[in-house]
């Protein structure tokens, strides 16, 4: 049995009005799972009813063979880390830590070994005088991570707990994040817009569109097999171009266009003779110029430079095609094209996907 289950849930915040609607979610011991998509998709909504923040409209909620729908959030054994962090401004670091346990009656020796045991594993050791504005913002953020893990919760949430942090700090606490929910083992929710996060964190990935759950599947499927157009172009799929399916053979399928044929992998529902939209990230393309020897089984077609925008180790080209214009992100030190020039475009075997429209 899973450790927590959402069956059939329905989540608003006013009633008759629903945010998600008919989701169903199985989470097992120790995973950690993330909610994934664009803002206003229901990722933060279905994490606040677990919590307990927000009712079920309708469905139910397990976790650990116990049915909570109805448990008000105080009675739950639920960690929860904020965006925003949420610290009390006039209390130091071990006040803050403290506050779950001491909620819970916990007191004297225990409560400051346990203490002392959160602030170690987030690194802050020696901060326990400080006050919150004497931190930094990822020292403040550990500071919430303790408080969250200090009460030994039977279920962690994290509500994009990295997305005020700089690129560099966000790397860093999101190593120290993973290594502490191993060392833990806690079952964990994590809601994040971010891909790349999601992809380094999760056992498995919920991608959530509009309230239902577009795909669920590990971190390499979701990256490798968008089962979706819009999972696809969530997950940088950002080309795209349309086609008829000539042919299937198992799960790839020949593409006619206007420029001649090409071959793909198939998502859901693709058959014979279905219109399709065929998706393929910049990455997958490669551009060479008109007298270059171009490479055998490959998808070709004839574009011009638009725009070349160079990104340090890479540069990315913006090239106008009678498919559509395309981005292409090629190595720096590859190849160096001007705008305006001509160019041939070339799609490898298999390296884009086919949706139907």
């Amino acid at each position: 049995m899973a450790f927590l289950e959402l069956t059939n849930a329905a989540i608003g915040y006013q009633k008759g009005t629903l945010v998600v609607d008919e989701l169903n979610l199985s989470v097992q011991e120790g995973e950690l799972v993330s909610f994934l998509g664009p803002s206003g998709c229901g990722k933060t909504t279905t994490l606040r009813a677990i919590a307990g923040f927000v009712q079920l409209q309708r469905g139910t909620l397990n976790i650990a063979s116990k049915t909570y729908t109805d448990v008000p959030a105080n009675k739950r054994n639920i960690g929860v880390v904020f965006q925003s962090y949420a610290l009390f401004p006039h209390l130091s670091v071990f006040d803050n830590t403290a506050f779950g346990l001491r909620l819970r009656k916990v007191r004297g020796a225990d409560l400051h070994r346990r203490v002392a045991e959160a602030l170690e594993m987030v690194g802050l050791t020696g901060f326990e005088t400080r006050l919150p504005a004497q931190l930094s913002g990822g020292q403040q953020q550990r500071v919430a991570m303790a408080r969250a893990v200090v009460i030994e919760p039977q279920l962690l949430l994290l509500d994009e707990p990295l997305s005020n942090l700089d690129a560099k700090l966000r790397i860093e606490l999101r190593t120290q994040l993973q290594r502490l929910q191993k060392r833990l083992g806690v079952t964990s929710i994590y809601v994040t817009h971010d891909q790349t996060e999601a992809l380094a964190l999760s056992d498995r990935i919920v991608v959530m569109n509009a309230g239902k759950i577009e795909q669920l599947g590990s971190p390499e499927d979701i990256y490798q097999q968008p089962a979706t157009l819009f999972v696809a172009q969530f997950m940088g799929f950002a080309n795209h171009f349309r086609g008829r399916v000539t042919e299937i053979v198992g799960d790839t399928a020949r593409v006619s266009t206007s420029q001649g044929s090409v071959h793909t992998r198939t998502g859901q529902d693709v058959t014979k003779g279905s219109d399709v939209t065929v998706a393929f990230r910049p990455t997958a393309a490669e551009l060479y110029e008109p007298q270059d020897q171009l490479p055998k089984e490959a998808f070709t077609t004839e574009g011009r430079i638009l725009l070349r925008t160079f990104e340090g180790e890479d540069t990315t080209y913006l090239v106008a095609t009678s498919l559509g214009e395309f981005e292409v992100s090629v190595a720096s030190d590859r190849i160096h094209i001007n705008e305006g020039a001509a160019v041939k475009l070339c799609l490898p075997e298999t390296r884009c996907i086919a949706y139907v429209h």
